[in-house]
């Protein structure tokens, strides 16, 4: 069993001209287990929490362009969350499922005022139930793992009581990799990257539009090199990796996507 707790004090003594925010308080607490069952074959955890977020100064204070009118009344987010699940073996390899329930409440939004400026405000309601399955196993000489997230979202306007679709929160979502060694200590890694179908606010009418689903590949080798004794900094891996290989357009924000067909070339000393 475990159980910690936490009390956060926040001010802007110095605002830059702006009226000063008054004093933010917030306080989270966290209590969980975990039990081996089984024989040692299985672990059952599980947990919940309460957390709060303050706004950033950006959130409050945000001039640019004159495009924001800044909120000095933000209050911080509180985000109450539960999950529960369960990891075992099965066969030579290893499955997890978590099951979670999260509530979000005065969530930041951004309104518009009559001068057609921008306003934040604490507004919204996001509650969202969902699974997560995580897997991982050994098929011969290949290394097999991935995860899938189902979820369902409630966006809920408190003000007006409106449900809205949320933006940014497929309801399905998850990733497939499989890694081969191809000899002298080198591995080659695929990886299949799932996105299902999403929402985002159009910019220019504020109407909900749905995001297509779509799926990305990609891959890279590595190897790990010997550069002097054991102990820190004593390995360097070495790295390419291509990422997009398809140059898919996936869309996360009304008319931004993700980038394209990218190379990289990493060093990372450890």
């Amino acid at each position: 069993m475990s159980v910690g707790g936490a009390y956060d004090v926040g001010k802007t003594p110095e605002s830059g001209g702006r009226e000063p925010l008054g004093t933010l308080h917030q306080w989270g607490v966290r209590a969980g287990f975990s039990m081996v069952v089984g024989g040692g074959d299985a672990l059952i955890h599980g947990g919940v929490s309460r957390r709060g977020r303050f706004p950033a100064l950006r959130e409050l204070y945000s001039g640019a362009l004159n495009r924001f009118a800044p909120n000095p009344d933000l209050q911080p987010e509180k985000l109450t969350a539960f999950e529960a699940g369960v990891t075992t073996r099965l066969g030579g390899g290893e499955v997890q499922a978590v099951f979670f329930r999260h509530d979000l409440r005065d969530a930041v939004v951004r309104t518009t005022l009559p001068d057609r400026r921008f306003f934040r405000v604490n507004r919204d309601r996001l509650a969202s139930t969902g699974l997560e399955l995580l897997a991982a196993t050994t098929v011969g000489r290949v290394g097999l793992s991935g995860d899938l997230t189902l979820q369902s979202v409630d966006l809920t306007d408190t003000e007006a009581q409106v449900t809205h679709e949320p933006e940014n929160l497929p309801s399905v979502f998850g990733t497939v990799r499989a890694a081969l060694p191809i000899g002298f200590g080198t591995v080659a890694t695929a990886e299949l990257d799932y996105t299902g179908r999403q929402f985002c606010i159009d910019p220019g009418t504020g109407q909900d539009t749905r995001l297509d689903a779509g799926a990305i590949v990609n891959g890279h080798v590595s190897k790990v090199w010997s550069v002097g004794r054991s102990g820190m900094l004593s390995r360097l891996e070495t790295r390419i990796a291509l990422d997009n290989l398809g140059d898919r357009a996936l869309f996360d924000q009304c008319g931004l996507p993700r980038p394209g067909r990218l190379l990289r070339l990493e060093l990372r000393l450890f």
